[in-house]
């Protein structure tokens, strides 16, 4: 058999395996967050994968028109998830002594304090740019504003 035989052999294989796996089990090949009647089901709801996401509390220093000023962020402050996506919001202390922050658009309250983790879990149910917002540091008064963004993006 010549060599181009064997690929043309090979790669239908190859196709029918695949084609098979497809009618069979297209769950294997093909992500679906719902079925195909756009219904949620508890089945569907079951296998939602929690998307971790760490962010950490950072203080920034500089000298800003000859005086040393402290400004806190969150850093990464720009992270971007997926309508309907379950989201596992780590926030790490690692400056300031406890922040306490909100992202106002899904009902999340919580604190952080140093050298400590706070997990919070929603899941963004708009399309739209969102603030988390520390209310320690609302302003330059208060080494502020310590403000991150979640964009979230159609699914």
């Amino acid at each position: 058999m010549g060599t181009s035989t064997r690929w043309l052999v090979l790669s239908i294989t190859g196709g029918l395996i695949l084609l098979g796996i497809a009618l069979f089990r297209p769950d294997f090949l093909f992500y679906q967050d719902t079925p195909a009647s756009g219904k949620s089901t508890a089945r569907a709801n079951a296998k939602q994968v929690t998307r971790d996401i760490h962010l950490f509390t950072v203080e920034h220093e500089a000298n800003h028109g000859g005086k040393e000023v402290e400004v806190y962020r969150f850093d990464p402050g720009f992270i971007t998830v997926v309508k309907g996506e379950k989201i596992r919001l780590h926030i790490h202390g690692f400056h300031g002594k406890k922040h306490h922050f909100s992202i106002p658009s899904f009902q999340v309250n919580s604190e952080v304090a140093k050298g400590e983790v706070t997990t919070v879990e929603f899941i963004p149910d708009k399309v739209g740019t969102f603030e988390i917002i520390c209310h320690d540091h609302l302003s330059p008064q208060h080494e502020g504003p310590m403000i991150g963004y979640i964009t979230v993006v159609p699914s």
